[in-house]
């Protein structure tokens, strides 16, 4: 949080906003940043402040899916395969 007084009320304020560095793949998105102002001067307090809006850049890769080759004996009519999944995501990965 920053605060204004009467000796800074003037000057430009920074406000660092970090992204978690994460090791899901979430693609590129855009998260919310909102504020509130509260000060004992009722020309101030509760006043509106417009959301701010980040776009964030996913440092991840997206996960691939590997499926293994496979045989199948017509006599028996079924068989086993492999699937691996590598890199997690944060959303549900399905095979049909």
């Amino acid at each position: 949080s920053i605060v204004f007084t009467t000796g800074n009320w003037d000057s430009v304020r920074t406000i660092t906003v970090n992204a978690v560095n994460d090791f899901v793949y979430e693609g590129a998105r855009t998260g919310q940043i909102t504020h509130t102002a509260t000060s004992n001067d009722s020309d101030y307090d509760g006043i509106s402040i417009v959301d701010v809006t980040a776009n964030i850049t996913d440092n991840d890769s997206p996960p691939t899916l590997t499926v293994s080759d496979v045989t199948v004996n017509e006599a028996v009519g079924t068989t086993t395969i492999t699937a691996t999944l590598t890199g997690v995501s944060s959303l549900p990965v399905s095979i049909n």
